[in-house]
């Protein structure tokens, strides 16, 4: 069979590393996001887990670098306009895959439901669909870049994947309702409780709740200027009250999603970090930083559209989160 290769766009060499880097990004995801499950259900493993919610983060991090490096690179190629906005909009679908990764392994970091083991096995087989599925979207992406005559052959192996991975899905989520589990263990499978509002289209939200943030030091009357930050991970949308307190393109001198690990780093990093007022009050040995502001924070309880148990999760959100 012949295939006739045109680029859609004309080719610099920065430009068309910049977008292969992109795709290998969203395959690292998945495959890391494949590993997850397994390792999350090997209670012998938690550092393991803790290792790959970091690993998944910084690939989530290089991919949001390349998609705007991609998106401003697009902005100086002669395209026209239709084209032009059909290849952002691509990046960015593709882009909100790696923040789903990201939120599914961090929010079971967080909330550590608890799984039954007569549902290990098909939930780990739907993981490797869903991995199966983006590697291959990722895949068919290349393709469109560089031959679009195979376009149509991986876009159909991913409509096949996706009807597999729904198929599992319903099949694993009977099997979890049917189950003789407590009803609050079987929502927390469908129900999340998040710091941040979904983004993708195939799920509802409803604010909950807000919490209370303030930096924090080991030692009393301390300024902003005289400590080091600790990034204490609260999403991607909260770099922007990052600001003073670290330069865009530095590192902080520790990252992790554990407020207890944070706070063991204060003292030794002289360090400061956003923390919850409500939690941190109750330590004695945390002190305000003298010009830390007060952040009022969201809470979400997130669930899929289309749940066929909806009217359960509406009478468990009428419940108060934070009492």
């Amino acid at each position: 069979m012949l295939h006739i290769k045109f680029p859609v766009i004309s080719r610099t060499r920065a430009l068309e590393n910049k977008i292969d880097c992109f795709h290998d990004k969203m395959i690292e995801a998945a495959a890391v996001f494949h590993r997850s499950i397994k390792t999350f259900l090997n209670e012998n493993s938690r550092d393991e887990y803790k290792s790959i919610n970091k690993q998944i983060k910084t690939i989530e991090h290089e991919a949001d670098k390349l998609r705007r490096d991609i998106e401003n690179d697009l902005y100086s190629q002669n395209l026209l306009p239709n084209l032009q906005a059909d290849i952002l909009q691509l990046i960015e679908g593709l882009d909100k895959i790696n923040n789903q990764f990201d939120d599914v392994i961090y929010k079971f970091y967080i909330e550590q439901p608890q799984i039954p083991a007569p549902f290990h096995r098909k939930l780990i087989e739907l993981c490797y669909q869903v991995a199966d599925c983006a590697e291959n979207m990722a895949i068919a992406s290349r393709a469109f870049f560089k031959d679009l005559s195979t376009v149509r052959d991986y876009s159909h192996k991913v409509y096949i994947m996706e009807q597999e991975s729904d198929s599992t899905y319903n099949d694993l989520k009977k099997a979890i309702f049917a189950s003789d589990m407590e009803l609050a263990n079987k929502l927390q499978l469908d129900l999340l409780i998040t710091t941040e509002a979904p983004k993708m289209d195939e799920f509802s939200s409803q604010i909950v709740g807000q919490f209370s943030l303030a930096l924090y030091a080991s030692e009393p009357a301390m300024m902003k200027a005289d400590l080091n930050y600790l990034r204490l991970e609260w999403g991607p949308d909260f770099q922007q009250h990052e600001t003073g307190l670290i330069a865009s393109d530095d590192i902080p001198q520790l990252t992790t999603s554990s407020a207890e690990i944070a706070c063991q780093h204060l003292p030794a990093l002289k360090g400061c970090t956003w923390l919850p007022v409500r939690w941190a009050d109750n330590k004695p040995a945390l002190h305000v930083v003298t010009d830390s502001t007060t952040l009022s924070r969201p809470l979400y309880a997130i669930w899929l559209q289309n749940s066929d148990k909806q009217s359960q999760i509406k009478d468990l959100l009428k419940t108060s989160i934070l009492d």
